[in-house]
């Protein structure tokens, strides 16, 4: 009678429980704010254990039998229970070595982005820490171990994606962004799997250092069964707050295609980037790409339109613990992808929001023959945002002390990308080169020469001294 008047605050799982026994279940209790006096008190008299605070859903992480959930379910201080349910790194195949995704290069490569893997952890291979080692940040919520290691592999290879700079394979297999630099939280165990609590301190820990590590972005290759609505979902309101800090998230679909409505949480938030896994096979025009079969399809629970787009995650090649190469395909390896191409884009143009970087990323993607729930806006091109169509410059020419129209220009920026050239540098007052062809004509004259002149000619050299007086630039852009 209990469990049923106090439902509402149980997680669709919990709600399945035996309260029956006594078995041992780890829940995360979300606080109502207030106190937690009355949790503590309820968890010692049950022989329970207080393992954790959660910071950016704030609750606790609690231990305890199952006959006392329902008089945990009873306290003002509870506002919602769920289940420390387990999650799943989103590979979904190892094959045989084919040939690794390689980007067209282009002049931007991640330098000084910070993006965040959360993940089995990371072998410190030559691609992450030749010549120096970007691997600035780790922080371990399996094993609390203070140094860098990958007992799966899983994680290795998604930093791979995203980072790694070839130099084990002079270039063949570079990442995406391979200047950036990366924030390793091991959330998964050796097995590929992880708690919900472990990710959402994993999540906690990158917001509370975005600053001091400038992480721009946070990767998520992994995924859970979906329970329940993305508004209630704490995967999903512990991204969004991520995302509200200005952190853009990136999240795998989850390979439980061919099906309909199997986006896997947290993909299923509206708010973040899901990626779902591109078949690329790699010919000049592209006609032939198609969605992989496993790729996790949409609509969401909420009849909400996922993935947001397709990235190329079958058959890629990236580094392996202990040095070397392999070959993976899932939509881990998709959003690998995508969070490294994020990296160029902010390291373009560091004062895009969140919001503003998806938009991109779907406004320019290039759709295929599929249905809209199947692929989103469509395949990545990173290439249509990074570089403007041909033909695309403006000119504004300026004088005298003229503003220009976009206060925010930059000079000396990369070629085709953001460029100012001008024809005049100085500060003098007139332009040289219109007087010395004025001089030229008077020089040339003689003395009785303006007796004779056409007045049209005259006026002709009165408009050049005026040109010649006024200083001009043109800015093409």
């Amino acid at each position: 009678m209990a469990v049923n008047r106090y439902a509402r605050k149980l997680s669709p799982l919990l709600q399945q429980g035996d309260y029956e026994t006594d078995q041992l279940c780890k829940v995360i209790v979300e606080l109502s704010g207030r106190g937690t006096d009355q949790i503590d008190a309820l968890v010692r008299a049950n022989n329970g254990k207080i393992h954790c605070k959660l910071g950016v859903v704030p609750s606790l992480v609690v231990e305890l039998p199952y006959y006392s959930i329902p008089e945990l379910a009873k306290l003002r201080q509870v506002k919602r229970i769920w289940h420390d349910a387990q999650v799943k790194s989103l590979l979904n195949t190892a094959v045989p070595a084919a040939c690794g995704f390689t980007p067209k290069k282009l002049p931007f490569t991640g330098k000084k982005i910070t993006i965040a893997i959360l993940d089995t952890g990371v072998y410190p291979h030559q691609d992450l820490t030749y010549p120096s080692n970007r691997i600035i940040a780790w922080a371990d919520f399996v094993n609390n171990r203070a140094e860098p290691y990958d007992d799966n592999g899983h994680g290795t290879h998604v930093a791979g994606i995203i980072a790694g700079n070839g130099s084990g394979s002079f270039g063949k297999y570079r990442g995406m962004a391979p200047e950036a630099d990366l924030a390793v939280i091991k959330v998964l165990d050796k097995d590929g799997n992880g708690s919900l609590s472990a990710i959402i301190e994993g999540i906690d820990w990158c917001i509370k250092n975005k600053t001091k590590y400038n992480i721009k972005v946070i990767n998520l290759s992994f995924g859970a069964v979906v329970q329940e609505s993305y508004r209630t979902d704490l995967l999903c309101r512990a991204t969004s707050a991520a995302w509200d800090e200005g952190i853009l998230v990136c999240a795998a679909a989850g390979n439980d295609g061919p099906e309909e409505g199997t986006i896997n949480t947290p993909g299923i938030n509206p708010k973040i980037i899901t990626v779902g896994n591109l078949d690329h096979r790699r010919t000049a025009a592209g006609d032939d790409d198609d969605l992989h079969p496993t790729s996790s399809r949409g609509p969401t629970r909420d009849r909400l339109v996922k993935p947001d787009l397709l990235a190329p995650g079958t058959k890629i090649i990236s580094i392996r613990p202990g040095g070397g190469y392999r070959s993976l395909t899932g939509t881990s390896m998709a959003a690998s992808l995508v969070s490294g191409a994020i990296a160029l884009i902010l390291e373009k143009d560091p004062r895009l929001r969140p919001d503003q970087v998806k938009k991109l990323l779907t406004k320019n993607a290039r759709p295929l023959a599929l249905e809209k729930y199947e692929q989103g806006a469509g395949v990545i091109n990173l290439e249509k945002i990074l570089t403007p169509p041909p033909n695309s410059f403006r000119t504004q020419t300026l004088r005298g002390n003229q503003p220009l129209k976009d206060s925010k220009l930059k000079a000396c920026q990369v070629a085709s990308f953001l460029e100012y050239k001008s024809n005049y540098q100085g500060n003098h007052p007139f332009n040289p080169y219109l007087l010395f062809l004025i001089l030229i004509l008077l020089i040339s004259a003689s003395p009785g020469y303006f007796a004779n002149t056409n007045p049209y000619f005259l006026f002709l050299i009165l408009v050049l001294l005026i040109l010649g007086c006024t200083p001009a630039q043109s800015i093409y852009y």
